[in-house]
């Protein structure tokens, strides 16, 4: 039988005293309840008043990261 636990708010099931999510949570190699992807760090420099083609560039590279990292993971579609 599954109840839902209120301290975790989430489907939850109990077996010999314990209990266990009927959905595991999520990590960058399984799917789970919500997903995850791995870290995208922080690459880009503070940008000054105006944009330079460097900086620009540095937060595309940065943006890119991140929909690889997302696409990966099966959060963003392609």
């Amino acid at each position: 039988m599954f109840y839902i636990q209120a301290d975790h708010n989430r489907l939850m099931f109990y077996k010999s005293g314990l209990w266990y999510p009927v959905i595991p949570n999520a990590t960058v190699l399984r799917h789970g309840t919500v997903n995850q992807c791995q870290a995208s760090a922080d690459t880009a420099t503070t940008p000054s008043a105006t944009y330079s083609p460097a900086e620009a560039q540095a937060l595309y590279t940065e943006f890119r990261d991140l929909k690889t990292k997302l696409r990966a993971a099966g959060i963003l579609a392609t």
